[in-house]
């Protein structure tokens, strides 16, 4: 019984001694939808961003609206992450027909983009709670960042080849930052504020 009880509790200690850390990116050059995907669109496409999930993928979705067919040249694009720039995993030009859209999990900020570092939460950061519907409730701090101050800022660097033959390059930038963070001992599909959102990540430390 004894041995039961105690791997019964392991995963609980495990918890307990775990840290995940929510981070929520911002960008004063687009706006969120109502998944807090950051959407651009034009006469030529809709492109949609996505940070989320465990360690941020970072997520391009492309729509073309147009009648003809153009290219994305992933050798060309990059993800850079303050001063350091990363090649996306995909290498080599993708299709996108009329009419259609391809998504890809370009990278991950985590793995691929030299790790996202234990952001201070300072004792002067303003704290909330969570109320749950049983009337439980997590109390949690959150310190937010302006552009300016952000720890880390992110900018997508995407080349398109439209035209016959994709004769024609288009580059298309966005900026991206850190907008806040957030610290708790509550696992991502226990913590009442978060609920996978495009605009938000996690990581976590023991």
């Amino acid at each position: 019984m004894r041995t039961t009880l105690s791997l019964l509790l392991i995963p609980l200690l495990f918890t307990a001694c775990t840290t995940y850390q929510y981070v929520t990116i911002d960008s004063t050059q687009l706006q969120k939808d109502k998944k807090d995907l950051f959407t651009m669109e034009n006469d030529t496409m809709r492109l949609v961003y996505s940070f989320s999930g465990a360690g941020g993928n970072v997520t391009v979705s492309v729509f073309n609206k147009t009648s003809q067919p153009f290219y994305i040249d992933w050798s060309r694009s990059s993800l850079i992450r303050n001063d350091q720039s990363f090649t996306p995993q995909r290498r080599d030009a993708e299709l996108i027909p009329p009419q259609t859209s391809i998504t890809d999990v370009v990278l991950n900020l985590n793995e691929q983009g030299g790790g996202i570092p234990r952001l201070i939460i300072p004792d002067t950061a303003h704290s909330s709670r969570y109320h749950y519907p049983d009337g439980s409730f997590i109390k949690y701090r959150q310190v937010d960042y302006s552009e300016a101050r952000s720890p880390i800022r992110l900018k997508s660097y995407l080349t398109f080849l439209m035209g016959p033959g994709g004769a024609t390059d288009r580059v298309i930038t966005h900026s991206f930052y850190v907008a806040a963070a957030v610290h708790s001992h509550a696992y991502p599909s226990g913590f009442g504020p978060y609920h996978d959102p495009g605009a938000t990540l996690y990581v976590w430390y023991q």
